[in-house]
């Protein structure tokens, strides 16, 4: 079973930056205004007050949800994933061409000449 088809699924992405990636990222790029470092510091911060604020996120998303009527957020979600049903097959297609067009002599060649900016 696919897990598109599952129906107990609720995904909450929380963005944040690895440090070697962070390190790889500096090391390889001139650029110093890649990065905003307000928005650094806050991905970073896996500290207590920042989890309770995702936390209290949650809930509150959570709490808006619970009330909503279940067979309209069913039949919603019906409607949502309709002409879904290639997804396993058509990400794996799509990556593949992905992965072909970022090897291409042009792909190298822009990424080049961004490189000498």
């Amino acid at each position: 079973m696919s897990i598109l088809q599952s129906n107990k699924v609720i995904a909450i992405e929380e963005h944040y930056i690895d440090p070697n990636v962070t390190k790889l990222q500096e090391a390889n790029t001139t650029n110093t205004r890649i990065r905003n470092p307000k928005m650094v510091s806050r991905m970073e911060d896996f500290g207590g007050e920042r989890i309770e604020e995702m936390d209290g996120e949650i809930d509150s998303f959570i709490s808006k949800i619970k009330s909503f009527n279940p067979e309209a957020m069913a039949e919603m979600k019906k409607v949502f994933w309709q002409g879904t049903e290639h997804w396993d097959t058509l990400l794996l297609e799509r990556a593949q061409v992905s992965g072909t067009l970022v090897l291409s002599d042009f792909t190298r060649n822009a990424i080049n000449i961004f490189k000498k900016k």
